[in-house]
């Protein structure tokens, strides 16, 4: 009987992960059979794979920093297909990735998502977010999608057994796929000092190695272009304010009029103060 309650509740949760995944590819019908290279993954990913050997293109290092998804996934379609199939191969990885979130979300633990309907909720309204088409099935910006998984362990209970195996897993390897999950690592510490929890500590600890990775990586491959000088953070406040909350909340017209003032501000030597203050409760929140 328990087998066959355990059945009922894991064939509802994949069909579920399923129309994830049909969503995430019928955002992009275009894409359809043929697939596409994304920006960097075709003129620094695929270049790489192309002409360095398969350890070397494995590791590239391209504006400072590992992305292990977008030079693990050229690297292979290079090696295993031919040249007219590595665009299929590179979106399929980064499909795979992309669902990352959502297997984390179907085996969380987290007591509201036990409902395989309200587990369907959750994952549509992942996949509906507004003008999130940059980050969508190319292996560049896989590091996003894992970034989110993170960030739900760092909200979910623990898990036990295999799960626990699997949300493991990706805590570790989070961090090579670029250095935004890193910025999670002291959420994950101070929910470790306020559960009083060991395995909160540990999972840091298996974080820590890849940020450590990241830091030598930037350390010894510094990127101009990338570097903020203090005198444009108030700039970059306010493009966190328009891109990252207003964008996705508004989409991109509604965003753009609210923000339209905000460039001739700052021009004019003024600070646009509404803008720059705003990430500060929002992300605190």
């Amino acid at each position: 009987m328990a087998e066959m309650t355990t059945g009922a509740r894991i064939g509802p949760r994949l069909a579920v992960l399923l129309g994830f995944a049909i969503l995430v590819a019928a955002r992009l019908p275009g894409l359809w059979p043929d697939g596409r290279l994304w920006a960097e993954e075709g003129v620094v990913y695929l270049e790489a794979a192309w002409t360095a050997p398969w350890y070397a293109a494995a590791l590239t290092v391209h504006t400072g920093y590992l992305n292990l998804p977008a030079s693990i996934a050229a690297t292979l379609a290079v090696h295993l297909v031919s040249l007219e199939h590595v665009p299929q191969v590179t979106m399929l990885f980064a499909l795979a990735v992309q669902l990352v979130p959502a297997v984390i979300l179907a085996t969380s633990g987290i007591a509201w998502l036990q409902d395989w309907r309200v587990l369907g909720v959750a994952l549509l309204w992942l996949g509906v977010v507004p003008t999130t088409e940059e980050v969508w099935l190319n292996s560049i910006t896989s590091q996003f999608h894992v970034t989110l998984a993170v960030a739900l362990l760092v909200a979910a209970p623990i898990s036990r057994g295999r799960i626990r195996w699997l949300h493991d897993a990706v805590l570790l390897l989070a961090p090579f796929c670029g250095p935004v999950a890193g910025a999670l690592l002291p959420l994950l510490a101070l929910r470790g000092w306020l559960d009083r929890s060991r395995h909160r500590w540990a999972q840091a600890g298996l974080l820590l190695p890849g940020v450590l990775v990241q830091v030598v990586v930037m350390l010894t491959h510094p990127e101009p272009a990338r570097t903020v000088a203090v005198a444009d953070l108030p700039v970059m406040l306010a493009a966190v304010t328009g891109n990252q909350i207003l964008r996705s909340l508004l989409g991109i017209r509604a965003a753009s009029w609210l923000m339209r003032g905000a460039a001739a501000v700052f021009a004019s030597g003024h600070w646009e103060i509404a803008a720059m203050l705003a990430p500060f409760p929002w992300f605190g929140a």
